[in-house]
């Protein structure tokens, strides 16, 4: 065979080995191609409806309840009725005094000082705005209201219960004497703090309680009406909450703005129930 001839052959058969070569590593390609798609199609198909869809759709759903479980409680802010308050007399101590300068009472009247208590009464005369200092039966006599609130007491918790009661009921004729066409609502001694409270002092809530429980048996008697702000303040212990307190007596001004609505909301709800 010639040379020629034999090289031609040899070439020809290098073709045709590198086409087939080529054809078997295209082929070998597609079929890993294929079985690599088909795995992830696979695992897709798995997958979205158990980990990607139904799994994390549920997680994120538990993650959700456990977040708002989890985070701080929020109390959503309460919505107060309100009603016209300038036909309103405020009778009391220095917790009615802080009332008076940080409640926003609008239109509302205060006859109260520091120191008031159901034995001076009578005889202490008190600043009141518009009007000046004068006594209790000076302002009554001049004015007429719709509405009074007396909260006394808190100065009377080292005086005998059932003495202070007494007077507390003559407080209420008395008023009601001198206007017989306003409604009276007496308001329950708000708690002292768990700390004031076992200061040793003779101010505690076991006191102010047993009064509150007399002062409300009178005002079921008199046929008044009866209001407990302590539902408001309390804490777990029935004691004034600490954290809106800064001598565990007196609130913080934001929580006198807190109670100034409580009593106008209870007051409104009175109105409506009664048809006033």
């Amino acid at each position: 065979m010639k040379k020629s001839n034999l090289v031609i052959i040899l070439c020809f058969v290098l073709i045709i080995a590198a086409v087939v070569s080529v054809m078997v590593f295209k082929k070998g390609d597609k079929a890993e191609t294929e079985e690599s798609l088909g795995t992830v199609a696979y695992a897709e198909e798995e997958n979205i409806p158990t980990v990607g869809y139904d799994a994390q759709a549920s997680e994120s759903s538990d993650n959700k309840t456990a977040f708002v479980e989890a985070a701080p409680y929020e109390e959503k802010k309460k919505v107060y009725k309100t009603m016209p308050m300038d036909d309103a007399l405020f009778i009391g101590d220095s917790r009615t005094v802080g009332l008076e300068e940080y409640g926003k009472i609008e239109g509302a009247q205060f006859f109260c000082d520091v120191g008031m208590s159901v034995y001076n009464i009578f005889d202490n005369a008190a600043k009141v705005p518009s009007v000046g200092k004068v006594k209790l039966d000076n302002l009554l006599n001049d004015h007429q209201y719709s509405k009074i609130y007396i909260m006394l007491g808190i100065n009377e918790a080292g005086y005998k219960v059932s003495q202070t009661l007494e007077r507390y009921a003559e407080l209420i004729d008395f008023v009601k004497e001198k206007e017989p066409d306003a409604k009276i609502f007496i308001m329950a001694n708000l708690h002292v703090s768990n700390a004031k409270s076992n200061d040793g002092g003779y101010i505690t809530n076991t006191a102010l309680n047993k009064l509150n429980e007399g002062i409300c048996e009178i005002a079921q008697e008199k046929e008044v009406f009866y209001l407990d702000v302590n539902e408001l303040f309390d804490d777990n212990k029935d004691s004034l909450d600490s954290s809106k307190t800064g001598d565990g007596v007196h609130l913080y001004a934001k929580n006198y703005v807190e109670w100034g609505q409580w009593i106008v909301d209870q007051s409104a709800q009175i109105w409506e129930e009664n048809g006033f």
